[in-house]
């Protein structure tokens, strides 16, 4: 008897402990003097003083708001490319020699490899896009290349390229209207 009460003693020792270890432990509360009132706001940073505009509409995005990429530029890295970019460019290089072939399931596995190396590549999801689209698989292709789409917003020539190819994916999958739009901001492309 008396070790069992020896266990029980022990256990409600050790779940104290892990009861003031984990916060559970009762805590005294803190008044502030006074009602709390928030700060007043002011702009971080001044406007522009110069030929006022019209407001967007919320949602609504203006010619003027859109920086046009360099032509015939891709953006410049500040910092020199690291180890996993290298390495992922150069899966995405082999990847697009086998899909040159026409081997789908090559270049899928080389892209997804780049991809799991570096998951900011446009060019290994546009690089998988276009594999999905040769195996026929159209709406898994349209979901890489939205990916490709957000990821070369920086690099105008592989922008105009995924551009067309959301609109030929679009065509097939019947969409008449999300092609046309496509088309129109491939146009907008140098």
């Amino acid at each position: 008897m008396n070790g069992t009460f020896r266990n029980i003693g022990t256990g409600v020792v050790m779940c104290a402990l892990v009861a003031a270890m984990a916060g559970c432990a009762p805590r005294t509360m803190v008044s502030l003097p006074g009602p709390w009132t928030p700060a007043p706001r002011r702009p971080a940073v001044e406007a522009p003083r110069g030929p006022a505009t019209t407001p967007a509409q919320r949602g609504e995005i203006r010619e003027e708001d859109i920086e046009a990429p360099e032509t015939g530029t891709a953006a410049k890295p500040s910092e020199p490319a690291g180890p996993q970019v290298v390495a992922s460019l150069r899966l995405v290089e082999e990847g697009d020699r086998a899909l040159a072939t026409g081997d789908a399931e090559g270049a899928l596995a080389l892209y997804e490899q780049a991809v799991q190396v570096d998951g900011y590549n446009g060019r290994a999801f546009l690089g998988l896009a276009k594999a999905w689209r040769l195996k026929g698989f159209a709406s898994r292709s349209l979901e890489f290349a939205r990916k490709a789409e957000i990821l070369l917003q920086h690099d105008p020539a592989r922008l105009k390229e995924t551009y067309l190819l959301e609109a030929d994916l679009c065509r097939r999958l019947g969409d008449a209207a999300m092609e046309a739009a496509y088309r129109r901001k491939a146009q907008r492309l140098p």
